[in-house]
């Protein structure tokens, strides 16, 4: 299981949750117990839906190289401006989509 988004709804929490049967939304369970296994591919983004990985691999990052070449938003993310990977069409209007960002302050230099 990956949570992929975590956040409230009706004043409870809810997250989306990804695992090999598919993806589920639902509320978080009240009692809740939680454990760490091998860390998996999340897949990629593909027109604004997440797409399930379907290596299976253990990853030490998010993604597999496989899911890396596919994703649709990651060139965005990691684009400098000056040195930017080669687009796709398909990549090159996602880039090109309004995009919001939001700043957290902590006190003193550190913002994320």
């Amino acid at each position: 299981m990956h949570v992929v988004w975590a956040g409230w709804e009706a004043g409870r929490p809810w997250w989306t949750w990804v695992d090999s049967r598919g993806t589920t939304r639902e509320p978080v369970p009240e009692r809740l117990r939680l454990g760490v296994g091998p860390r998996a591919c999340v897949g990629h983004e593909r027109d604004g839906e997440r797409v399930r990985c379907t290596s299976g691999l253990e990853v030490t990052g998010r993604q597999c190289p496989a899911c890396q070449q596919l994703d649709t938003f990651r060139p965005c993310m990691i684009c400098t401006g000056t040195g930017c990977p080669r687009l796709t069409p398909t990549m090159r209007a996602r880039c090109d989509d309004l995009h919001h960002l939001y700043l957290a302050s902590f006190g003193g230099p550190t913002v994320k």
